[in-house]
C-alpha cells in the first residue's frame, strides 16, 4: 500500500545534492534536474524503496504560481493527492489551471481524481471509442506525455521567473514517480520553449486528434528552441 501523504505546504528552499538535485545553465537559462533513486532515497526513509524527490518538487513548483498566473499541464497517470491538491489549491487562489489527461484517468476512483482533479474548471479526460489519447486517432493509442508549463513560478533557490517548463519521465504515482528511477527537468525563463510547449498542451486539451500529429516539416509536434 502507498504511504499516507503529507499534504502540508513544502519548503521553498531546495539544495543541490549530488545524485539527487543538479543545477546548471542550459542555453543560458537556469535549469534544475531532480532524480529519484529508490535504493538510496533522496527524500524518504533508507530501505523503504520510496523516493519522493521528484514528485515533491512538482508539488512545490505548482504551489509557487501566484494569483493571476496560469498553469497548463498534461498527466498520464495520477494517484498522488499532493500534486492533485496543489492544482486545485492553485485554482482556489486565483490561478488559471488547464489540465488534460489520458482517458484512463476518467475511470479512476482514486481521491486524487475524485476529490481534487474533478473540481478543476478547465480539465479534459481524453476518452474515445477506440483509444484514450488526446492527439492520436490510432486504435488503442494512449496519452503518455508528462508536461507542465507555468506562466510564473519560483525556482528551488528562490528566484522568481516567467515562462517555466517542467517535463520528465515520472508519472504522478508512487509506483512510477517514487518507486522507480526517474528524472524531471525544469527550465526557467525560456519564453520560446514555454510558448511552443504551451501550444502543444493546448492541442491536447482541445483534442486536435490526427493520425500523423508528429510532422517536423510543418513544425507540428516538433519543437525547436535554443
Amino acid at each position: 500500500p502507498d504511504p499516507v501523504e503529507d499534504l502540508s505546504p513544502l519548503a521553498a528552499a531546495v539544495a543541490v545534492t549530488p545524485g539527487c538535485v543538479a543545477h546548471a545553465p542550459l542555453a543560458g537559462f537556469s535549469t534544475w534536474f531532480f532524480f529519484t533513486r529508490p535504493d538510496r532515497p533522496c527524500k524518504g526513509v533508507a530501505g523503504s524503496g520510496l523516493d519522493t524527490n521528484a514528485v515533491d518538487e512538482l508539488t512545490r513548483l505548482i504551489g509557487t504560481v501566484p494569483a493571476g498566473g496560469r498553469i497548463d499541464g498534461h498527466i498520464f497517470s495520477i494517484t498522488l493527492d499532493g500534486v492533485a491538491k496543489a492544482l486545485l489549491d492553485a485554482q482556489t487562489r486565483g490561478v488559471e489551471v488547464w489540465l488534460s489527461a489520458d482517458g484512463d484517468v476518467a475511470l479512476s476512483t482514486d481521491a486524487s481524481k475524485t476529490k481534487y482533479l474533478d473540481k478543476l474548471t478547465h480539465k479534459v479526460y481524453c476518452t474515445h471509442a477506440n483509444n484514450r489519447a488526446c492527439i492520436s486517432t490510432a486504435d488503442g493509442a494512449i496519452s503518455h506525455t508528462k508536461l507542465f508549463v507555468f506562466s510564473t513560478a519560483t525556482a528551488p533557490d528562490g528566484v522568481v521567473a516567467n515562462s517555466v517548463v517542467w517535463f520528465g519521465s515520472a508519472n504522478q504515482t508512487f509506483a512510477s514517480g517514487a518507486r522507480l528511477y526517474n528524472n524531471t527537468v525544469m527550465i526557467y525563463g525560456d519564453a520560446s520553449l514555454y510558448s511552443l510547449l504551451k501550444g502543444y498542451l493546448g492541442d491536447m486539451f482541445n483534442q486536435k486528434r490526427r493520425a500523423d500529429y508528429y510532422d517536423p516539416t510543418s513544425g507540428r509536434g516538433h519543437f525547436l528552441a535554443t
